[in-house]
């Protein structure tokens, strides 16, 4: 009994001094090993932070039309609610009291139109005949008590320029819708002698006609829609103007891309208890690209009336000319060196017009006012970098098993959180194995062990193992201890 009882005191005497000894070896002189039960590898992954929250669609703008009755007496509308209408189209006819008053005032309304269309083609051409450095440029401007260096990104010049002149584009195109309409009553007027024909100088759905001549007397709606929401005060702060927008149409599970064109400064209401609400608008983006060829065009108009030193208009119309030849010319290839229609392959015939209608069919078609949204804006990407489940994350390191056999505590730095991924950064790539928990008996610069994985022997072809030295690796396994 006494026997047994000295050598249960000599275990744990044993036990003790042996944990002391650890506890107090700060030299890290005793080598110890550390068991990995469970690891995995760090990942490429595309992480994107994001905004959500509920939207609907709206039109971009609403145009209204009015009827000056002091003008003369107004006969009756040519359109009526529902219909759509193009610029060109009639809407409402009157019969002048003043002849020379109402010509005279067409003709200067027409003098300023096209003023200020003269004007826009000039800004266009200036813009267009800036040039932007290919590169980055380093500027430093010097004062009395400070040095301020500016960086000019080429990238950012070249947004910028593209959306002046897609603004101006758009500008242009409107003045000169409003500017035939002005032609069209003066010749109206100039004919008869008493009656003006109103046209629209806009696109749209036509949504009231007023009957009783209140104005406005009719409301154009425009054809294309945006998105609009509400932002709360800790959103607003991380959504900026032309970010991304994805757009899921709850009626048809539609999803769209868009981007933030419109962010207000100002909450509808602005209370001391109340929560601040900011509304913003986001425009499709597949109407932004559709109307970027004529963006284009315009552009190398301007740009080539600058270099030639002529007026824009002029260009813009020889540009016109030259697009009317090269499609004439294109007409007479195909009726004179093109196959006939005998010798062409029935398999290569074209799409009837049903088929090319269908296959030309934008998803905006399918979409009205009012339907409801779920909108994700993209505040933050990043594409391509290295990522962690968030449980392999243990504060600002993670445990990294390097080929050498050693367990290394790896600060890194994270970034984006999407679900359970985390971004990393620092000297961690893709493709590293790491442990999946951080246990206490972890230690830095350590050499880590793991289970034998019994599973990966192949007991029905031990065969297989015939070729290989145990004597070599019992020997290294021992000397590396």
């Amino acid at each position: 009994m006494r026997r047994r009882r000295l050598i249960w005191m000599a275990v744990i005497l044993f036990v003790a001094i042996n944990s002391l000894l650890v506890y107090l070896d700060d030299g890290d002189k005793v080598a110890r090993l550390s068991y990995i039960k469970d690891w995995s590898e760090t990942f490429e992954d595309d992480l994107f932070e994001t905004v959500e929250t509920a939207g609907v669609l709206s039109t971009v703008e609403e145009k209204h039309v009015y009827f000056d009755s002091d003008k003369g007496s107004f006969r009756e509308f040519l359109a009526e609610a529902g219909s759509v209408v193009n610029p060109g189209d009639q809407l409402f006819s009157y019969e002048v009291d003043h002849y020379a008053t109402t010509k005279a005032e067409l003709e200067s309304e027409q003098q300023r139109l096209t003023s200020d269309i003269q004007a826009i083609e000039a800004a266009v051409a200036s813009i267009a005949a800036h040039p932007i450095p290919e590169t980055d440029m380093d500027t430093t401007l010097e004062g009395d008590n400070s040095v301020l260096e500016i960086t000019a990104r080429s990238v950012d010049a070249n947004y910028m320029k593209e959306q002046y002149m897609t603004e101006k584009e758009k500008e242009r195109a409107q003045k000169e819708a409003e500017l035939q309409t002005i032609q069209a009553q003066l010749s109206d007027l100039e004919s008869t002698g008493e009656t003006i024909t109103v046209e629209s100088p806009y696109q749209g759905v036509v949504t009231t006609v007023s009957e009783s001549l209140a104005n406005p007397v009719i409301t154009i709606r425009d054809l294309k829609l945006q998105a609009e929401g509400d932002l709360t005060e800790e959103e607003r702060m991380d959504v900026e103007l032309d970010m991304p927008v994805e757009i899921a149409i709850r009626k048809n599970d539609t999803v769209l891309q868009g981007t933030v064109n419109e962010l207000s400064d100002q909450p509808d209401t602005v209370t001391v208890h109340g929560t601040s609400v900011y509304p913003f608008a986001a425009t499709f983006t597949e109407e932004m690209e559709s109307s970027a060829p004529a963006v284009e065009d315009g552009g190398e108009a301007a740009s080539r009336a600058t270099q030639d030193g002529e007026e824009a208009a002029e260009s813009t119309e020889r540009i016109g000319e030259s697009a009317e030849e090269a499609e004439g010319s294109a007409d007479t290839a195909g009726e004179t060196g093109g196959p006939s229609s005998d010798d062409a392959d029935p398999v290569e015939e074209s799409d009837t017009p049903a088929e090319t209608a269908e296959a030309e069919q934008s998803p905006l078609d399918d979409l009205l006012p009012g339907y409801h949204a779920d909108l994700s804006i993209t505040t933050e990407e990043s594409l391509g970098t290295t990522a962690v489940m968030s449980e392999q994350l243990f504060g600002s390191h993670l445990w990294k098993m390097t080929s050498k056999g050693l367990l290394v505590k790896q600060p890194v730095e994270k970034g984006i959180h999407m679900d359970e991924l985390v971004e990393i950064t620092g000297d961690v790539s893709p493709g590293e194995l790491i442990a999946e928990a951080d246990n206490d008996q972890f230690r830095d610069q350590s050499v880590f062990i793991t289970p034998l994985q019994l599973d990966d022997i192949e007991w029905k072809h031990p065969g297989k193992y015939d070729n290989v030295d145990w004597k070599r690796y019992m020997v290294i396994g021992l000397l590396s201890r």
